[in-house]
């Protein structure tokens, strides 16, 4: 990893024992666990982003930034999805207390923690909509997107996001 890291493993710890629906990401022994923070006045300005060092059987916090502050990062959510592709998270959808669904999508460089957000529409792709409770698997260069719910309506369909060109593909 080579972000700026600050370290304050008891509150993490903390923390993390009250998440709901987090995601959980594994790449060079470290998991990564993004979201599910309870709403609250506490947690309304923070990443909700955290590392845990499987060596060193440490929580390590990581705000998602690199030697400056970072402008652009998701914010809190839950029951969204999150695959590693090459050297990315990559986040997508998920469920905001007064938002609903969300169909944000996310990337999270591991080499530099920088956040930006991503979309396939520039390319004049559609793409999955809002939805959160949904499932991705990554596959290659890409990522598989199945299901979910939009509001309280189920989702029955089937995505792929090529990261090579950036698009969109509704495969059912």
């Amino acid at each position: 990893m080579n972000a700026n890291l600050k370290h304050d493993s008891i509150k993490q710890v903390e923390l993390c024992v009250f998440l709901s629906l987090p995601t959980f990401a594994l790449l060079q022994g470290f998991l990564y666990v993004f979201g599910g923070m309870w709403d609250s006045a506490y947690t309304g300005g923070r990443c909700p982003l955290w590392v845990f060092d499987i060596a060193n059987q440490k929580w390590v916090p990581c705000q998602g930034m690199t030697s400056s502050p970072q402008t652009q990062r998701p914010s809190n959510r839950k029951g969204h999805s999150a695959v590693v592709l090459g050297s990315a998270m990559l986040i997508y959808g998920g469920f905001m207390d007064i938002k609903g669904s969300l169909r944000e999508f996310w990337s999270l460089d591991f080499n530099t923690m920088a956040w930006s957000p991503l979309s396939g529409s520039e390319h004049g792709s559609s793409v999955p909509g809002p939805r959160h409770n949904h499932s991705a698997v990554a596959y290659q260069n890409c990522m598989f997107l199945f299901g979910g719910l939009k509001g309280l309506r189920e989702q029955k369909d089937f995505w792929k996001w090529n990261s090579t060109n950036h698009t969109w593909t509704c495969l059912k």
